[in-house]
């Protein structure tokens, strides 16, 4: 579970960088301990104030940036609940992180 904890902290850090006082949390199979090898990583940014879509829009753009642990972003915000699908790497391990 090491790789999720890193994609939780570099998630954790990119959002610090557009809203410092916006938290990220876990739910679904990590934090309930049913994960599998393959479990994707489920976050939510928590204290984000203003429209919705255009927030996640602007943490794509930064999420983008990161190229050295982001090989693969789809923003949808045409949901009815707005979510960002990345693949993150780390250490030649990937995780589907859905935010």
């Amino acid at each position: 579970h090491g790789l999720y904890v890193v994609m939780l902290d570099k998630v954790r850090q990119t959002v610090q960088l557009i809203w410092p006082s916006a938290s990220v949390e876990c739910y679904g199979s990590f934090v309930t301990g049913l994960s599998l090898p393959t479990s994707d990583l489920d976050l939510v940014v928590v204290g984000v104030l203003g429209d919705k879509k255009q927030a996640l829009l602007q943490l794509a753009t930064e999420l983008r940036k990161q190229r050295s642990w982001c090989s693969s972003l789809n923003a949808i915000h045409t949901a009815k609940v707005p979510v960002i699908k990345l693949i993150g790497t780390y250490d030649n391990n990937k995780v589907i992180v859905d935010i």
